[in-house]
């Protein structure tokens, strides 16, 4: 049985990677400037830095142009609806975990406040211990600084922790933090997750790992 549980954000408990990747073609569409790549496996796993290397790369002070206009016009009339997008019954997956005192952290590369908005709007937060954004850290994922970090805020042995994650980068960052992993199939899309110590169809199915 393990006693802490360091959850990843989009693609895990959200899945909202199609979601984000039709608002950014939609946008770019708009704007009528081509991205670099369209390719939804690009994107898993990055930082929001990393995703606007490549979807307009080479030239900083055009990219800068267009985030700016991305992030302050369009994507606020253009919001995520973490509810409708979060996995069924979370709520009663993350009670399980709170009930059979089991620590819980999210370690995501998104941004601070798009955590917290997810955590209020799935009405999680009361069973989370921690969340580590991409922000708290200097590097991204497959570096493992941000499980590193984690382990760290659990306060567990590592042999006491399994992060749940789904993409390559996260996969190979939790495991190079020296911690054990179990992977969320997703759906409409493929990933390599042979580096994951288990895989699972559903993310309720990880109760099976975590409580036996």
């Amino acid at each position: 049985m393990y006693k802490g549980v360091i959850f990843d954000m989009d693609g895990v408990l959200i899945d909202s990677e199609q979601f984000y990747l039709i608002r950014r073609l939609d946008f770019f569409k708009e704007i009528r400037v081509k991205p670099g790549t369209q390719d939804i496996n690009d994107f898993i796993g990055q930082s929001s830095d990393n995703i606007w290397k490549l979807l307009v790369p080479n030239n900083k002070s055009k990219r800068e142009q267009i985030k700016e206009i991305y992030e302050k016009d369009y994507v606020p009339k253009n919001e995520i609806d973490y509810v409708k997008y979060s996995r069924h019954n979370l709520n009663i997956l993350f009670k399980k975990l709170y009930v059979n005192n089991i620590k819980i952290g999210i370690a995501s590369a998104s941004a601070a406040h798009n955590i917290e908005n997810m955590l209020n709007e799935t009405k999680i937060k009361k069973y989370i211990d921690f969340y580590i954004s991409g922000e708290d850290c200097s590097k991204n994922k497959p570096d493992p600084e941000i499980y590193e970090l984690s382990a760290k805020r659990i306060q567990l042995d590592k042999n006491e922790i399994v992060v749940i994650e789904d993409s390559v980068h996260g996969i190979e960052s939790a495991k190079k933090a020296g911690l054990n992993v179990i992977a969320i199939k997703p759906s409409g899309y493929n990933i390599n997750q042979s580096q994951a110590d288990y895989i699972v169809e559903d993310i309720h199915d990880i109760l099976e790992y975590i409580l036996k």
